[in-house]
């Protein structure tokens, strides 16, 4: 079924498909529920960005916690996230992925909102474990309200430009945790996490400014004892994105930092510009390429792509430990640039996958349910990445084989799927 378009996204045709570098920036002035979403992301993106960077830093300075602690407080909350998906995916159909949504921040304005406030392991680890619960199915809410605002071919670029501003919203962050952090005292921490709440304030009015119940939108089913955790094909692939999501949720944040400065003649500092570099490959290059993957089939080629690059862009990560300086440096940047096409062509790949596959009447519960593979590898991510540098270029040529694995799984799985005609959300 094809979802009937807002009014005013109807009257306002979407960007070429050319030149689109400067155009998806635009976005943010746009009328309707295109132009809210894209506000939504870069706000939202914002406040996410600065809790990412300061948390950790607020946990061992002001909260006075040790890195056990830390570590422990953080894992739990993950784990919070991940069990937290089974009871979403029945709650989020029943009330709606916007009202959903719009709970979702206001709870976690106020969860982030106590935090600076509070002292001891135990009201923090508590604190932290029920925003990991409020923030389940984060992203399959949003994926939900997209479908219910924008037409079905605008989606997946759609889904790109908030991806693109978010990293701009995170570069923004940035700026505003340093002088946080520069500030040093529990004030400073306590005025940027504040912030952070307006975000979430700012995020639910604009997701309450969107259309809900476009005509055109097939109501939700009833969800059923199993549903979408009976869908073997389903579940597998939600297991495979897992190991493909590592690549985004640890190498380019644990280890790679971690390799350079153990195990690389690379001068240090470069472990930051390689994050830089991953960044800015995401704002120029995202949309374009989230364009490009517009069904069943277009996802399959990409994550085939994805995953092939990723592999060779590891082995990149591995010689750069057996030459000089200037050439690790060279295989570090190269590399980086790889993994970073891969991760793009990864990101836009399993859109389509978790959307198209799931019914049109239970996506809610189906996206939730594959929102699971977000928090398992946050979970996993780090120690993962931690065991790769440990066990030196052959854990980063097994790492890189076993998502090109994963890829290759996964298409054979799709290898059906040759034609848009036969995408299940869209038949």
């Amino acid at each position: 079924m094809t979802l009937t378009p807002s009014v005013e996204d109807a009257a306002v045709p979407p960007p070429p498909g050319r030149g689109r570098l400067p155009g998806w920036l635009t976005e943010l002035g746009r009328p309707g529920a295109r132009g809210t979403l894209a506000r939504q992301a870069l706000i939202d993106s914002a406040g996410n960005g600065i809790a990412l960077g300061l948390l950790t830093l607020f946990l061992v300075g002001p909260a006075g916690l040790t890195k056990a602690e830390v570590a422990g407080c953080l894992t739990l909350a993950a784990a919070g996230g991940l069990l937290a998906t089974l009871p979403a995916r029945r709650l989020m159909p029943r009330i709606g992925a916007r009202r959903y949504a719009i709970g979702s921040n206001l709870i976690r304005a106020v969860l982030i909102g106590v935090l600076p406030f509070t002292s001891g392991v135990v009201p923090i680890g508590a604190l932290l474990i029920l925003n990991g619960v409020a923030e389940a199915g984060r992203y399959a809410m949003y994926q939900v309200i997209i479908a219910e605002a924008v037409p079905d071919e605008a989606r997946t670029e759609v889904l790109g430009i908030r991806r693109a501003l978010g990293n701009l919203g995170f570069t923004a962050a940035a700026g505003l945790s340093a002088v946080a952090i520069a500030g040093g005292g529990r004030s400073a921490f306590q005025a940027a996490f504040l912030f952070d709440v307006l975000t979430f304030l700012v995020s639910a009015a604009l997701v309450a400014r969107i259309e809900a119940g476009l005509p055109g939108t097939a109501p939700p089913a009833a969800t059923t004892r199993h549903g979408a955790l009976g869908d073997v094909r389903y579940m597998t692939l939600t297991g495979l994105r897992s190991v493909c999501g590592i690549v985004a949720s640890g190498v380019l944040t644990v280890g790679l930092p971690l390799w350079v400065v153990t195990e690389t003649e690379a001068p240090r500092w470069i472990a930051g510009l390689l994050l830089g570099v991953n960044t800015l490959l995401v704002v120029l290059f995202q949309v374009a390429i989230s364009a490009r993957v517009t069904n069943l089939a277009a996802a399959r080629r990409a994550l085939l792509v994805s995953c092939a690059l990723t592999c060779v862009g590891m082995a990149g990560f591995a010689l750069a430990s057996h030459v000089g300086a200037g050439t690790a440096a060279l295989l570090l940047c190269a590399g980086t640039a790889l993994v970073g096409f891969g991760e793009m062509a990864d990101t836009a790949s399993w859109w389509v996958i978790s959307f198209d596959l799931a019914p049109v009447d239970r996506r809610a519960e189906y996206l939730t349910t594959f929102d699971m593979s977000t928090p398992a590898t946050e979970i996993a991510g780090p120690t993962a990445m931690v065991l790769v540098v440990a066990a030196g270029s052959t854990g980063w040529v097994a790492f890189g084989a076993l998502v090109l694995a994963s890829g290759l799984f996964s298409a054979l799985l799709l290898r059906h799927e040759t034609a848009p005609g036969k995408d299940t959300a869209s038949a």
